[in-house]
């Protein structure tokens, strides 16, 4: 089955990282967020928080000492904020992320609109 164009856009926006094992599924900010949020104390850890969609691997050694690590903790952006909280390294790696996802996007944008070569088909001979 094919994705949908709104599919495949929110698709082109994932940002995934990995960290102490888990994978994080992040949404890059949109230029309207970032310039939404200029002004404002927003921290790493806040942008995160905003922008998870999703993990995989986190089990209950995350959150406790004596927890399970065989016991799998669905995503869940309560859970999410508890860990953010205590993780500078995860905040500072995912505003890296999308830094470099932004950059990577705004490339292939002025990739994709260079004017084309001429040709010389069109051209005025000297004669």
């Amino acid at each position: 089955m094919s994705l949908s164009l709104i599919q495949r856009i929110q698709k082109e926006r994932e940002v995934t990282l990995e960290h102490q094992g888990i994978t994080f599924t992040f949404e890059l900010p949109t230029l309207e967020f970032i310039l939404a949020n200029l002004e404002t104390d927003l921290t790493p850890q806040d942008l995160a928080r905003k922008q998870i969609l999703n993990w995989a691997g986190m089990n209950e050694s995350h959150f406790l000492s004596d927890g399970n690590p065989e016991v799998e903790v669905p995503f869940s952006s309560e859970l999410f904020d508890i860990f953010i909280a205590n993780d500078i390294e995860l905040a500072t790696l995912a505003l890296n992320a999308f830094t470099q996802k932004c950059i990577e996007k705004q490339n292939k944008k002025n990739e994709l609109g260079k004017p084309l070569k001429s040709s010389s088909r069109g051209k005025k001979s000297g004669n």
